[in-house]
């Protein structure tokens, strides 16, 4: 076979192996990137908040109390 066509089969043959990993990989990055960011909101409402009683032993009123302040 000439070289032509074995290249072309070799170049599909790798991105058909490569691709998915390569897109995992760039989905990995994106959430990485997404979790780092929403710690980062999450520590300043955490912060703001660690003096508050700790919401898994709030009562039945102070959980509707909260659900209706926002």
């Amino acid at each position: 076979m000439r070289p032509g066509p074995l290249i072309a089969i070799d170049v599909v043959s790798l991105y058909t192996l490569l691709s998915p990993l390569v897109l995992f990989g760039i989905y990995v990055f994106f959430d990485w990137i997404g979790q780092k960011s929403l710690e980062e909101s999450n520590n300043t409402s955490l912060s703001r908040e660690a003096s508050e009683k700790d919401p898994g032993l709030w009562t039945r009123e102070e959980i509707l109390a909260f659900l209706n302040r926002k």
